[in-house]
């Protein structure tokens, strides 16, 4: 039974040590170019923290105004960025995922396809903080 034991908190050990591991892989700045220079843009800056992830959205200036502009924290869960965007209404959560394609690449959209428009809450002009990103 101990044996048993021991083994239960070695596998628990290495799942969290290969989840802070996954973590740490996307700490960085992610964007809707590949390369400076390529007009509009839309950053994302992803900081873990001890038991979360914060999120830093940011944008292109255009009229003098920055298009896209949000913060918030979020969760690392079945390998995606997990970050509610309706946190007035506990009962009713609207989920931004963050779905990571590789260490480079990442992928924002909701977690239902209805929901889409949350994303465009935080943007003017029509604009969307859904789409691919890439590290910069």
């Amino acid at each position: 039974m101990v044996k048993n034991i021991l083994v239960l908190i070695m596998l628990f050990s290495l799942s969290a040590c290969s989840n802070s591991e996954n973590i740490n892989l996307y700490k960085n700045i992610f964007g809707t170019y590949k390369t400076a220079g390529d007009g509009y843009w839309q950053a994302v800056t992803i900081t873990p923290l001890k038991n979360n992830i914060h999120l830093q959205f940011s944008s292109s200036i255009v009229k003098n105004m920055e298009n896209c502009s949000y913060q918030g924290i979020g969760k690392w869960k079945e390998g995606k960025i997990w970050l509610n965007l309706n946190e007035e209404d506990k009962q009713s959560p609207v989920f931004m995922i963050i779905t990571p394609k590789n260490p480079n690449e990442i992928d924002i959209f909701t977690e239902k396809f209805e929901d889409r428009f949350y994303l465009m809450h935080p943007c003017r002009g029509g604009a969307s903080l859904a789409g691919e990103y890439f590290k910069l």
